[in-house]
């Protein structure tokens, strides 16, 4: 145990089978994500508590500490969805259960500091208060001298007054779009219409950036190869060590990254409006997905065809890729440098035979009619229990 100025507080306790370092870096991140999102909501409703009673109004307590509870449950009820922590399978697999095991208490925790007033303080002294009480004394995820594991917010660089960006290129028709900073935002909202798979080749981590950058391009190479390609995706790229990136999305410009955004999803970003309070880095994601090819184990063409089926939106592009799948088969789509073989290259582009082809189509239909079926039967049971 060891003593602090308020109390007795318990040595951290991390679950076996979880690696502390993770454990506590989750907890972290939490941290900085509610310092980002959830404080500056609390510090507005106890501005309007204040207003209230400057004016003269009764402000309803009750009111108050629902406000501050369902907001403190909400934002962590997402905290585990930051880049930061989607990124690292063991951080991932530390927060989701932080929340699910301390999350009743960290809430509560928190609509009790503004509840009294204290608010954590203010500045640095925040960041360090909602740390300590969070990540020390309620999830125990932490030792005090392990706060600074993972940098606060005031560290991380603050939004840029001015951007760089390479010349776009004259050519740009290869199976992966060459994006730059001052093309961004246009590419990413023109592509609403379509999944989009981009490749951030990010600054600081050389070494993995050029393990994955082959991988990537040799996939959008496949998927384009093949006949009867639906304009319902798009493959593209930006290197973060020419181009800064706009909101949200310079949270990747350190670490290269591959994303996946679904068809129709919003983006909220610097060109529509959005807004992560002067600071994007710890941006949620909604709705977008982290395809991690080389963590924890380096990922087959096979699993990275099921992942990257299961991230799109498009039915059309979902039916492209098990269309690629069938044609290169399992053997080739199982080779350990799948990515240096034309021969997956050469199969591509002969693409599917006329008798593969009507096997398609015939497993299509037997997929539709069990599926219609399904639904008869359903339908039907649903009347019986009417009548009944």
């Amino acid at each position: 145990m060891m003593l602090t100025s308020i109390g007795i507080v318990l040595a951290a306790s991390v679950p076996k089978g979880y690696d502390p370092d993770a454990y506590c870096s989750a907890c972290l991140h939490v941290c900085n994500d509610l310092q980002l999102n959830l404080l500056p909501r609390l510090d507005a409703e106890a501005e309007e508590r204040n207003a209230a009673e400057v004016a003269g109004k009764r402000y309803k307590a009750q009111q108050r500490v629902g406000n501050v509870d369902d907001a403190a449950w909400e934002a962590l009820s997402h905290a585990c969805n930051t880049v930061q922590i989607q990124r690292e399978a063991q951080i991932r697999k530390s927060c989701s259960h932080i929340i699910d095991n301390f999350g009743e208490e960290l809430a509560d925790s928190i609509a009790k500091e503004f509840l009294h007033g204290s608010n954590f303080g203010e500045g640095r002294e925040r960041e360090d208060s909602l740390r300590t009480q969070l990540c020390v004394r309620e999830a125990r995820a932490c030792e005090e001298s392990e706060l600074d594991l993972v940098p606060h917010t005031a560290n991380v660089r603050k939004a840029k007054q001015a951007y760089k960006s390479e010349r776009p290129p004259s050519i740009n028709d290869k199976a992966t779009f060459v994006m730059v900073g001052s093309t961004l935002n246009e590419t990413l909202q023109n592509a609403s219409e379509r999944d989009l798979v981009v490749f951030f080749a990010g600054r600081q981590d050389w070494d993995r950036g050029t393990r994955l950058w082959p991988r990537f391009d040799r996939l959008a190479e496949l998927m384009h190869a093949l006949e009867k390609r639906p304009p319902t995706f798009m493959f593209a790229m930006i290197n973060c060590e020419l181009n800064d990136l706009i909101p949200p999305f310079d949270q990747f410009e350190d670490q290269s990254t591959i994303l996946v955004i679904p068809v129709k999803t919003k983006i909220r970003s610097l060109g529509d409006g959005g807004t992560t309070n002067g600071d994007s880095r710890f941006a949620q994601v909604r709705g977008l997905r982290l395809l991690n090819w080389l963590e924890p184990d380096e990922s087959t063409l096979s699993s990275i065809l099921v992942h990257l089926s299961d991230a799109m939106g498009h039915a059309r592009s979902k039916q492209h890729i098990a269309n690629l799948h069938y044609v290169l088969g399992d053997e080739r789509t199982n080779r350990a440098t799948w990515w240096q073989d034309d021969e997956l290259l050469n199969a591509a582009h002969e693409g599917l035979s006329a008798e593969a082809l009507a096997e398609l189509e015939e497993r299509k239909a037997r997929v539709s009619g069990a599926k219609q079926r399904a639904e008869k039967r359903k339908e039907e049971r649903v009347r019986r229990k009417l009548e009944l």
